[in-house]
């Protein structure tokens, strides 16, 4: 999930316009990782980030030196997490400036 927030970000921080242009990045063990999306534009404070995430083959190896995670989702893949278990911190930048990240999802 942090690696598909950062990719986001990456991407908004490279976008011209509402629309976030793909990023992607091969997993630690196997496969890629590809993020897209949209974000609100305008000048209110709260905006709506919209990723969409696909996930071919991906696994950054093995959990807990035990389990071995494969998401092979593509395009139309659901995935749930526990709410609360992300935090990111950082910036974005855009036209209208620096604006500082600090959220818990």
């Amino acid at each position: 999930m942090d690696r598909a927030l950062k990719l986001g970000f990456d991407g908004f921080n490279a976008a011209s316009s509402a629309n976030i242009p793909e990023q992607s990045e091969p997993g630690e063990a196997a496969g890629l990782m590809v993020v897209n999306g949209k974000v609100d534009q305008g000048s209110s404070a709260n905006k709506g980030m919209r990723l969409e995430v696909s996930l071919a083959d991906y696994s950054d190896g093995l959990i807990e030196g035990v389990y071995d995670v494969v998401y092979d989702g593509g395009p139309n893949g659901i995935f749930r997490r526990k709410a609360g278990t992300i935090h990111v911190v950082g910036t974005a930048t855009s036209d209208y400036g620096v604006f500082n990240v600090d959220v818990s999802l």
